[in-house]
């Protein structure tokens, strides 16, 4: 008798299982001249338990400060000691303690570069005034054939195959978002291109000026040429004082931004970020509103329930009867 062959596919849980209990079933029966080494390789491998957050998005393993220093910007030192040291801003760790994810750095990248594409758009044969009417017969004048003067070979015409209005964004959630700025600023404390000072006051509005500033502090320790970013307030960039702003505008490698046009592409092109702390705590406190978002229906349930809460407290008023029936 020849053995059945199974023709369907057998799935790999199904196989998994077979092993096992082929292995158990070999090492119960085996001679008792034939010992292993190390029998516990025959034993399950115990799984540890790990939260779902932490498998899908692991924290980095190593330490994490709580909090960073805060130098003074316009230091006459060359050195900032600790006697400079200002204060310190607290560091949240869901944002600084994340691991490096590449696939999720692209894809932010790749959303924020899709949004801000303009695309080009040319003259349609609709988007031309005309008539539509035939210019001249098909045949017996000795011309080329046509059959609109808004065609794509006479002067004046459409453009043939030409560019068209179309939106090139793609859709990106809020939590990928927020999950990008985290990685691009754990990244920029790891690698120590993340300087925190206590703001960009200057008293001259000269370029000069705030280059030799620049120079002589020590949260500046790289080449002259090198692209920066120095990300302030809300405020202290709207106040009429800023005298930052007039000295930057002429170096090229310094780009001053306010913190709410902090993205993952800007910090990616530029090495350094140097930063203010009101806008730190301001950029924390942003990035982890956008991370734990729980959309506008979540908004809508709050507001009604405190709107319940006081109707209910409230007496209803009974409207008074004017006729009764008889």
């Amino acid at each position: 008798m020849f053995p059945i062959i199974r023709r369907f596919p057998i799935s790999k849980q199904v196989l998994k299982l077979r092993r096992n209990t082929d292995l158990v079933s070999v090492s119960k029966t085996l001679p008792d001249n034939l010992i292993l080494a190390d029998p516990t390789v025959l034993d399950e491998l115990p799984q540890p338990i790990v939260e779902e957050s932490e498998f899908i998005f692991p924290r980095h393993p190593k330490f994490i400060p709580n909090s960073i220093e805060v130098y003074p910007f316009n230091s006459n030192n060359n050195n900032n000691n600790e006697s400079d040291i200002i204060k310190s801003v607290d560091l949240n760790k869901q944002i600084f303690g994340v691991a490096f994810r590449s696939d999720i750095i692209n894809n932010v990248i790749r959303y924020l570069r899709h949004k801000r594409r303009q695309p080009k758009k040319t003259k349609r044969m609709d988007s031309i005034s005309g008539s539509g009417k035939k210019p001249h017969p098909q045949k017996r004048q000795g011309k080329a054939q046509a059959g609109n003067k808004r065609n794509s070979v006479w002067r004046g015409g459409q453009k043939a195959h030409g560019p068209v209005l179309r939106d090139y964004s793609i859709n990106m959630p809020k939590k990928i978002r927020a999950l990008g700025m985290m990685i691009v600023l754990s990244m920029k404390l790891r690698e120590g291109n993340l300087k925190v000072v206590n703001n960009f006051h200057i008293e001259s509005h000269k370029t000069k000026d705030l280059l030799d500033i620049i120079s002589s502090n020590e949260h500046n320790d790289i080449n002259a040429t090198t692209n920066t970013i120095y990300a302030d307030s809300v405020m202290n960039m709207q106040s009429e004082e800023n005298n930052f702003h007039l000295a930057s505008r002429n170096i090229p490698w310094i780009n001053y931004l306010p913190q709410t046009k902090l993205d993952v592409y800007n910090l990616m092109q530029k090495p350094k970020l140097v930063i203010t702390a009101s806008a730190l705590e301001e950029l924390q406190e942003r990035i982890i509103s956008q991370y734990h978002h729980t959309g506008k229906h979540y908004k809508y349930n709050n507001v009604m329930l405190n709107y319940t809460e006081i109707a209910g407290k409230v007496e209803p008023i009974v409207p008074e009867k004017k006729y009764e029936l008889a």
